[in-house]
């Protein structure tokens, strides 16, 4: 087996599920956006689809670290919960934009198609990207 698979699979793992489908999710596991938006992130995320249904499973260090991370952001800054919330409503306000203009779909060129779905997934990594930080901050 390869040593990367091997040590991943020794570890304690957290699943979470959910009703899902994987087109749904194939840009959502926000592993760059967190660290883009937020300084810190999970190193890794196994998705597993099973017809409608998908288990996120997260490296419960992972979980620990991302936790500790917001713990010292709110001690280093009290309102760092209302400023990734702001983050977070800004860009939930960029997916509504992009999902009205999913209206005008049938009325695109292809190309104009594919920009705005390339679009879509870009808003949709950030806000549940940023969205992440919950679950480390449950776990602690």
């Amino acid at each position: 087996m390869n040593p990367v698979l091997s040590k991943l699979l020794e570890q304690e793992w957290y699943t979470q599920g959910f009703a899902a489908r994987p087109i749904f999710l194939q840009t959502v596991t926000g592993l760059t956006t967190l660290q883009q938006h937020l300084g810190f992130s999970y190193e890794v995320i196994f998705m597993n689809f099973q017809r409608d249904y998908c288990a996120f499973n997260y490296p419960v260090d992972g979980l620990k670290r991302v936790g500790d991370s917001i713990l010292e952001n709110l001690e280093k800054n009290q309102d760092y919960l209302v400023e990734k919330r702001r983050l977070y409503e800004r860009q939930w306000k960029s997916l509504e934009r992009k999902l009205k203009e999913a209206g005008r779909a049938p009325s695109l060129s292809d190309h104009a198609l594919f920009q705005l779905l390339h679009g879509f997934g870009d808003v949709m990594e950030a806000v549940v990207g940023t969205s992440h930080l919950i679950e480390g901050i449950s776990f602690r």
